[in-house]
């Protein structure tokens, strides 16, 4: 007479993100040869990049481009004014105005040209603006995408079974026990007995089940069935 063993052994997973601080705004050196050839344009690109940078000082070259410099953009542009951008923030206006200007220190451009009837975009501000609301939409998607990852590996279970267990007799098991928790997602790897315990000790199953009356200590043991 023979037993089929149920073994179980906990396994723990973990994981992390990584930044990518996006590139400053600077400009490229150029020789004396292609200086003389460049457009009135870009010099005046330039020498806006540098008195820009000169009047805010406070901006670190290399730094990330901040989230909240980018909401304080994007809602001068939803809104239509640094006044409105306040009131959507709940910040004061020279809050919001500090984060603009820091984000332009930080680009060596104009994104927004302010005036009495309110902000619009710069065509520098036009090639942002998009860009700041993608990543600001990607920053908020980052919380439910690390629940739906949370709860898709908690729903998870990794099932090992020997041949003879897992042809025989581990289908109805599964059915039965899937009509009373059907939020489990399990998986099965069906190998021979050693392999069973390889696979608990290595991680890569929660629960293996093997014929016979081998012993493995190092498991917690519980008889599920007989074969007489």
């Amino acid at each position: 007479m023979r037993a089929a063993r149920i073994l179980g052994r906990g396994a723990v997973r973990s994981g992390c993100v990584a930044a990518i601080p996006l590139p400053s705004c600077r400009p490229r050196p150029h020789s004396s040869r292609i200086r003389r050839q460049m457009i009135p344009e870009r010099n005046t690109c330039v020498r806006r990049c540098h008195a820009m940078r000169e009047r805010h000082p406070t901006a670190i070259d290399g730094d990330p481009v901040a989230g909240s410099e980018l909401a304080a953009l994007v809602a001068c542009v939803e809104a239509g004014s640094i006044h409105g951008a306040a009131d959507r923030l709940n910040l004061t206006q020279s809050a919001v105005t500090k984060r603009l200007q820091r984000l332009e220190a930080r680009l060596g451009v104009q994104l927004l040209v302010r005036s009495a009837h309110g902000v619009s975009l710069t065509p520098a501000g036009t090639l942002v603006h998009p860009r700041a609301e993608a990543a600001l939409a990607a920053l908020a998607g980052i919380p439910e995408a690390v629940a739906q990852h949370v709860g898709s590996a908690a729903n998870l279970l990794e099932l090992a079974a020997s041949h003879t267990i897992g042809d025989a007799l581990l289908s109805g098991w599964l059915l039965a026990f899937g009509r009373d928790h059907p939020q489990v997602r399990p998986t099965i790897e069906v190998i021979n007995s050693p392999g069973v315990l390889e696979a608990l000790r290595g991680g890569r199953a929660a629960i293996g089940f093997v014929e016979g009356d081998d012993p493995a200590d190092d498991m917690n043991r519980l008889p599920v069935a007989r074969d007489e």
